[in-house]
C-alpha cells in the first residue's frame, strides 16, 4: 500500500510537472505572438509612414513648380512656401513640411574637374575655398589643404596634392578603405576625408553643398541674410569686403532683386577693374536654385523624418537629388 501511494505521489509529481512546463510554453506562445503581431503592425506602421512621407515630396514639388509660375526668376524670404511650414492632411497623422532656400553655399564637388572623362583637382576652386576660410577668420592654407585633401578623395589619378591624400593614407589605417574617386552625393561623406572632423563639419556644414551638377551653384541675392556675407564675398571673388557685402544685403529693396544685373548695377560696382562678368555673375541668381526640404509625420506614435535636398533645373523644374531619412541628430 505505501508503495502504492509513492507511485501515485510520483504520477502527480510528473502531471504537475507537466502541467507546468505546458503552461510555460503556452505563456512563450502568446507572448511570441503578441510580440510578432506589435512588429507586424509597427512594420506597417513604418510602411504607411515612409509611403506616405514620400507622396507628401512629390506634393512639395508641384507646389514648388506652381510658385515658380507666379514670380519667374524671383524667390524671396517673406513667400509663403519660405517663411512658413505646411501642414499636409492625412488619416490618422499629421504631416508637416518646411522649405529652406540652402543655395548660399560652397559646392564641395568644385574641388573636382572634368577632363576627358577623368577627375582631376581644380585648383581655382581649392584657392577659392581658402580664401572662403580666411573671410571667416580661418587660415587660408588650412582651408587649400583641405580642399587638396578633398580633391584628391575625389579624382581619378594617384597623386596626392600639397597636403593631400590617396589611397595608400586611407589603406594604413585600423580600418582600410579607398578613395572615392568620384564626386560626393551628401556632405556626410566628407567625414571619410583626412583633416575633415566632426567638430570642422559642424561649423562649415551651414556654408557647404554637394551639388550634383560639379558646377559652381548660384547663390540666392534675395534671401542672403548676414551671416551668409562671407559667400557673397567669395562668389564675387573679393572684389569687395564681408563689411561692404554686409551692407548690401541689409541695403536689399523690399521686392528683392528682379535680375542679377541689377544687382551688378549698384553704386559700389561701378568702379571695379576688371568689371564683375562671366565666370562671377555666373555665381549669382535671384531665385532658390537649391532647396531644403524637410518633411516630418507623425503615425500611430511614430515619429518619420525626411530630409531631401532640391535642385532646380530649367524654367519650372525640379528634381530631387539627395534624400536622407532620420534626424541629423
Amino acid at each position: 500500500m505505501r508503495h502504492l501511494h509513492q507511485q501515485r505521489g510520483a504520477a502527480l509529481l510528473v502531471v504537475l510537472v507537466l502541467v507546468f512546463s505546458l503552461a510555460t510554453i503556452a505563456v512563450a506562445i502568446t507572448s511570441f505572438t503578441d510580440r510578432a503581431t506589435r512588429q507586424v503592425a509597427g512594420a506597417q506602421t513604418r510602411d504607411r509612414a515612409y509611403w506616405a512621407i514620400l507622396g507628401a515630396e512629390r506634393a512639395a514639388l508641384l507646389l514648388l513648380e506652381a510658385q515658380a509660375l507666379e514670380r519667374e526668376n524671383v524667390d524671396l524670404p517673406t513667400e509663403r512656401w519660405l517663411s512658413a511650414p505646411f501642414t499636409l492632411p492625412f488619416e490618422g497623422a499629421v504631416i508637416e513640411a518646411r522649405f529652406r532656400d540652402v543655395s548660399a553655399c560652397f559646392n564641395v564637388n568644385e574641388f573636382v574637374e572634368n577632363a576627358d572623362g577623368r577627375l582631376r583637382t581644380n585648383e581655382p576652386a581649392v584657392i577659392r575655398f581658402g580664401q572662403l576660410i580666411a573671410q571667416m577668420g580661418g587660415d587660408p592654407r588650412g582651408g587649400e589643404t583641405l580642399g587638396t585633401a578633398a580633391a584628391d578623395f575625389m579624382d581619378s589619378d594617384g597623386d596626392a596634392g600639397p597636403g593631400g591624400a590617396e589611397d595608400y593614407a586611407y589603406t594604413r589605417g585600423d580600418a582600410p578603405y579607398r578613395t572615392a574617386g568620384t564626386q560626393i552625393a551628401d556632405l556626410s561623406e566628407l567625414r571619410a576625408v583626412r583633416g575633415w572632423s566632426a567638430e570642422l563639419m559642424e561649423g562649415l556644414a551651414p556654408i557647404l553643398c554637394a551639388r550634383q551638377s560639379g558646377e559652381t551653384g548660384r547663390i540666392n541675392l534675395n534671401t542672403l541674410t548676414g551671416a551668409d556675407a562671407p559667400v557673397l564675398t567669395n562668389a564675387l571673388d573679393d572684389r569687395i569686403p564681408v563689411g561692404q557685402a554686409e551692407r548690401l544685403i541689409s541695403e536689399r529693396p523690399p521686392d528683392g532683386y528682379e535680375s542679377v544685373e541689377q544687382f551688378t548695377s549698384l553704386p559700389v560696382f561701378e568702379n571695379l577693374d576688371p568689371p564683375l562678368e562671366g565666370d562671377v555673375t555666373d555665381r549669382l541668381s535671384t531665385e532658390a536654385t537649391l532647396i531644403e526640404l524637410r518633411t516630418l509625420i507623425r503615425h500611430d506614435g511614430v515619429e518619420f523624418e525626411l530630409t531631401s535636398l532640391i535642385e532646380k533645373g530649367t524654367g519650372s523644374g525640379y528634381r530631387v537629388v539627395s534624400r536622407r531619412f532620420g534626424s541629423e541628430n
